[in-house]
C-alpha cells in the first residue's frame, strides 16, 4: 500500500485493538493459569484528524489550529492493529478485509 496523505484532514474515528498495559496487574510465574490471564488488549475507538495511511501505520493529529494551518500532537497506530478508519461523515478511508472461513468440501 502506498502512502496516502489527507491535506484536507478529515475528522475520523479509528477502530483498533490497543495492546493495553496494566501497571496494577501481576502474576505468579509458577502458576500457569495466572500467566494465561496476564496481559491483554483493548478494543478501542480513537477520534482524530486523518493525516496519512500507509502499509505500516495510520497517523492522526489530535489538535488542529485552522487559522494557523497547523496540526499537533500526533498518534501513530500500527495498521496491523486497525480494523477501520471512518470519517464522521460516513466516508470509509480504510477497512480491514475479512478472510472468509475455509469451506469444507462435501464428499
Amino acid at each position: 500500500m502506498k502512502v496516502r496523505t489527507f491535506p484536507d484532514l478529515p475528522l475520523v474515528v479509528v477502530e483498533w485493538t490497543d495492546a493495553a498495559g496494566d501497571s496494577e496487574a501481576d502474576a505468579r510465574i509458577e502458576d500457569a493459569a495466572s500467566l494465561e490471564k496476564f496481559g491483554g488488549t483493548m478494543h478501542t475507538f480513537e477520534p482524530g484528524w486523518l493525516v496519512s495511511i500507509n502499509g505500516v501505520k495510520v497517523v492522526l493529529a489530535l489538535y488542529k489550529w485552522p487559522e494557523e494551518k497547523r496540526i499537533g500532537h500526533s498518534n501513530t497506530i500500527p495498521l496491523a492493529m486497525v480494523e477501520s478508519v471512518k470519517g464522521v461523515d460516513g466516508a470509509v478511508y480504510y477497512e480491514r478485509k475479512r478472510r472468509k472461513a475455509a469451506q469444507k468440501g462435501v464428499a
